[in-house]
This record gives structure tokens, C-alpha cells and sequence, in this order.
């Protein structure tokens, strides 16, 4: 009865076990494309914070940073509702006391993310500026980008999926097969890499260059590279062949 009992189970699970595969001769291929741009914008992230025994003190002094590298960065030509910020973050800083006591809080630090968006990238370098000559900001980072996007992802994707079909038609003719029409096709995300560029923070200062240094070399990327890829799953047979 047992044994019974689990070749059921067994049975029941099959459908569940069972993979999605094409009940007819398919083949699945990939193609890809990129293209490398000169970026035209640029979003500017770092942290604003403060540490004080007197969170109020440490607040205020976050607000009062705030205040000035905005008001610096709107006389360069940023627009007020570029820059966004995240809510207040507080974090209580303890000290370990003796004989194993409850540890003592011995001030907060309080910070702020910040964003802004540059729409016009030759004002980017005079932002980043103001931004690292801040004693009390870090995790400095840029990410570039093109108002074109949108625009050279199509072209992207058209390309990739031209790529795929040829390679497909390849391995068709490879195996005596025609090349049925397609069943499946997918899209990956888009991504743009080498676009992003980070600024170290280290306790003492930002890292670029020289720790601590408001001097140091500040550039926009030549280009950055935006990348496409698509997966094709084609039938094979003389069922709805593709043409060349």
C-alpha cells in the first residue's frame, strides 16, 4: 500500500516537473549590439551628514550644508527642482562601557542623500566642485547618461535581433534544416556601464586623487556604452520559413 501510495504521488507530480520545451524542433539564439555615445547629463548622488551629541545640533548643521551647496549650484545655472533629498537619517553612535553595562549612546549622526540632476553637462565639473569642497559630505557619486536613449534602444534592438536571425539561419542551413518562423522572442534589460563613476568616502574626506582634495581633477566620460540583447527562439522545418 505504501509503495502504491508513492508511485501516486509520484504521478500526480509529473506535470509539475515536466519543462516548457517546444514540442517541435526549434533552435534558440542570442544576439546582441552597443554603441558608445557622448553623454549630455549626468545625476550627481552624495550624503550630507554630521555627527553631534545633540541630534538637534547635527540636523541643523545637515540643513544649513544643504542650504549653501544649493544655493551655490542654482547660481551655476541648476534648476531648484533638480535637486531632490531623501528623508533624515539618524543613527545613534555607543561607546562599550566596563563590567559589560548597556552601551552608552555617545552622540548621533545624522545624514541626507542628495540628488541632482545636470541637464546641461558642461555645468557638471563646477557642481561636483562645490559639492566636494563640503567638509561634511561623502559618498560622492555620477552617473551619465544621453536624452537619446530611448531612440538609440530601438535602433539597439533591431540590430540584435538582425544578429540573431543570421546566426539562426547559420546553424539551420549547418543541420539541412529550413528556418521556421519565430515562436518566442525576449528582450534583456538595457544597461549602460562604464557611465558610472564613484568618488570613495573614507571618514576623513572624499577619495579622488588625494584624500581630502577639492582640487582634484573633475571630467565627464569621452562616452559611455548603452547595450542591447535579445534572445530569438525559431522553429525549424519548412513550416512557416523565414526569409533570408
Amino acid at each position: 500500500m505504501k509503495r502504491a501510495l508513492i508511485l501516486c504521488v509520484a504521478l500526480f507530480r509529473l506535470p509539475l516537473l515536466a519543462s516548457p520545451i517546444p514540442d517541435f524542433p526549434f533552435v534558440n539564439v542570442t544576439g546582441a549590439s552597443d554603441i558608445e555615445v557622448a553623454p549630455d547629463t549626468a545625476t550627481i548622488t552624495f550624503t550630507v551628514l554630521e555627527y553631534n551629541e545633540d541630534p538637534g545640533e547635527a540636523t541643523a548643521t545637515v540643513n544649513s550644508s544643504l542650504r549653501a551647496i544649493t544655493d551655490e549650484v542654482i547660481t551655476l545655472g541648476v534648476e531648484a527642482s533638480s535637486l531632490t533629498a531623501d528623508d533624515f537619517e539618524k543613527r545613534a553612535i555607543r561607546i562599550q562601557t566596563e563590567n559589560n553595562q548597556p552601551l552608552e549612546i555617545k552622540g548621533y549622526e545624522v545624514s541626507r542623500e542628495v540628488r541632482i540632476k545636470i541637464e546641461k553637462i558642461e555645468n557638471y565639473t563646477a557642481v561636483v566642485q562645490v559639492i566636494m569642497k563640503k567638509e561634511n559630505v561623502g559618498s560622492i557619486s555620477s552617473y551619465f547618461d544621453t536624452t537619446r536613449r530611448e531612440e538609440i534602444e530601438l535602433e539597439l534592438v533591431g540590430k540584435s535581433c538582425a544578429e540573431a536571425k543570421k546566426k539562426a539561419l547559420v546553424l539551420s542551413k549547418g543541420v539541412g534544416v529550413d528556418l521556421g518562423g519565430v515562436f518566442a522572442v525576449s528582450d534583456t534589460d538595457f544597461s549602460s556601464f562604464g557611465g558610472e563613476f564613484g568618488f570613495g568616502y573614507g571618514g576623513g574626506g572624499m577619495l579622488l586623487g588625494g584624500a581630502g582634495r577639492s582640487d582634484a581633477p573633475v571630467f565627464v566620460p569621452a562616452t559611455i556604452k548603452l547595450y542591447a540583447s535579445v534572445s530569438v527562439l525559431y522553429r525549424l522545418g519548412s513550416e512557416g520559413v523565414a526569409k533570408d
